[in-house]
């Protein structure tokens, strides 16, 4: 029954048209942010992760702060995925056939958040794979493009994004189990993303973009 229910969350999820507007989305950002690093877009000057541009479009340093950067930014996306997880059944009145049935309460919720969060890194994988294709354009200046390593492009979903992933998302799904309300579920995810931005100030580290 879990392997069921897991199977019908993907199923789901693929379905939706906002699923992949949602990846659309971050792969546009991240290939914008990559070009507009290298300096090509006259006026405007993107910086990924440092203040001097001198770095290649595609160094691990510059890699690792487009991808967590972006993908912490869709936390609100998280947010969406997990209340609509566990709200789904009760908006639609669904619930009784579900809760009629034998399965047990912690197979239900695990397959639902399992399901919510494969998709919900599926659209946070559009982080690499935009700033990968914007690295091997033929666009940039001589020096502008490092050697490629694959796990330049990995090691920050490794490291950082599924761990992360995880931990966030369970804390998101736990609060819309708890209250089934978006609000508190929207709010903890606002003040993650004040305080991101506050230590990140606090810490003299740059934004994303600078115009």
């Amino acid at each position: 029954m879990f392997t069921e229910l897991l199977k019908f969350e993907l199923k789901y999820r693929l379905k939706l048209l906002s699923t992949h507007v949602y990846f659309g989305v971050l792969f546009l950002f991240s290939t914008y942010a990559v070009i507009g690093s290298s300096g090509i877009i006259p006026g405007t000057r993107i910086y990924l992760g440092d203040w001097t541009g001198k770095l290649h479009v595609n160094a691990p340093v510059a890699v690792n702060y487009l991808i967590t950067t972006l993908c912490f930014l869709g936390l609100f996306v998280a947010c969406a995925f997990m209340i609509s997880a566990v709200n789904r059944d009760f908006l639609y009145g669904a619930y009784p056939l579900y809760f009629t049935r034998p399965i047990s309460p912690r197979a239900y919720l695990a397959a639902r958040f399992l399901g919510s969060l494969t998709i919900l890194m599926y659209v946070f994988s559009a982080a690499g794979l935009g700033g990968l294709l914007a690295a091997v354009l033929p666009i940039y200046p001589p020096g502008k493009v490092g050697t490629f390593h694959l796990m330049t492009y990995l090691q920050p979903y490794l490291v950082n994004v599924i761990p992360n992933a995880l931990f966030l998302g369970a804390v998101f799904f736990t609060l819309a189990v708890v209250f089934r309300k978006s609000m508190p579920v929207f709010t903890a995810g606002v003040l993650l993303v004040v305080l991101h931005v506050l230590a990140r100030n606090l810490a003299g580290q740059p934004g994303l973009a600078e115009v």
